[in-house]
């Protein structure tokens, strides 16, 4: 019967959005804002590490990490709406467009784990700066939006005051797509013994290197090539964010993936390379900003 009742209230409540509404100048353009809430504050990071809560699990939320644009945006409810009204809609309209997958949603403090405690203290504000109070009433969701030019991940968390939304663009730092020539490898090699091989991509979390790398990969050959008796040690380095152990691991996998790929695609003898992965452990930057992290986030060739 609550289920009927619903219904008639998700036609005529849907999110008034659309470039054309003086509302809705300020919201993000793929999430619109819920029928009479105000716009309390927006803030915009151009590139960072955004931790996705994306489940809730022995008594810990569950994370994924992604990379790209992200826009945080805080709404006033209207009065007399409920949490479940107010995702519902949300929920509605972002279904109706093609390309949006649901991930994850849940209700109620316990379910959702919104005030579990974290390596960053208690509850989802030091996982990800998403603040839905102590409060019982909770409920949040998160989905990916797929188009034929970018994809989005989207969370949003509705309290009965407040509805939160985080929209994660999925982007690349511009000064990140330089590729490396052999030379000025070969340079900083001989200056200082390590050089950073820029323009190495991965899957978010994954050591699966991406097709963006090969530039960056044959000047890594073209430096090994033009000197036969040059040995190097790639090394493998994260950011701060994640679990200690788990960022010595990923580095690990990164380095033997760059390895692997210069000695079969390119026909450097597996001799002349080894592979270590050093997690977090030598910082090039503060781990405290977005530009720092991704700094942090390197490959490098090292005289051993």
């Amino acid at each position: 019967m609550k289920h009927r009742l619903m219904q008639p209230m998700l036609v005529a409540l849907l999110l008034a959005g659309g470039p054309g509404l003086a509302q809705a100048q300020a919201d993000h353009p793929l999430v619109g804002r819920y029928q009479g809430a105000t716009l309390r504050d927006r803030t915009d990071e151009a590139f960072t590490a955004y931790p996705r809560i994306i489940g809730f699990a022995e008594g810990a939320p569950q994370t994924e990490t992604r990379e790209g644009r992200l826009t945080r945006l805080a709404y006033d409810n209207p009065d007399g709406r409920s949490t479940l009204e107010i995702l519902r809609n949300h929920l509605a309209a972002l279904q109706a467009r093609p390309g949006f997958r649901l991930d994850w949603q849940c209700a109620g403090r316990a379910a959702c784990g919104s005030t579990a405690r974290t390596p960053q203290g208690r509850g989802w504000n030091g996982v990800n700066g998403m603040n839905v109070g102590a409060g019982n009433d909770v409920r949040y969701a998160t989905g990916q939006l797929a188009t034929g030019t970018a994809e989005a991940f989207i969370a949003i968390g509705v309290t009965p005051r407040r509805t939160l939304v985080h929209v994660l663009e999925v982007a690349r730092m511009e000064e990140r797509m330089v590729a490396p020539d052999a030379a000025t490898l070969a340079a900083e090699l001989a200056r200082s013994g390590r050089a950073t091989l820029p323009g190495v991509f991965f899957d978010t979390g994954e050591d699966t290197l991406r097709p963006e790398s090969d530039a960056a990969l044959a000047q890594a050959a073209a430096l090994l090539r033009s000197q036969p008796d040059l040995r190097l040690r790639v090394e493998g380095h994260t950011d701060a964010e994640g679990d200690d152990a788990f960022n010595r691991t990923l580095s690990q996998r990164r380095a033997d993936r760059v390895r692997q790929a210069l000695v079969e695609r390119h026909g450097i003898a597996p001799a002349r390379l080894t592979a270590a992965g050093l997690g977090e452990d030598r910082p090039v930057a503060d781990n405290a900003t977005p530009e720092g992290r991704a700094r942090n986030r390197r490959v490098e060739l090292v005289r051993p």
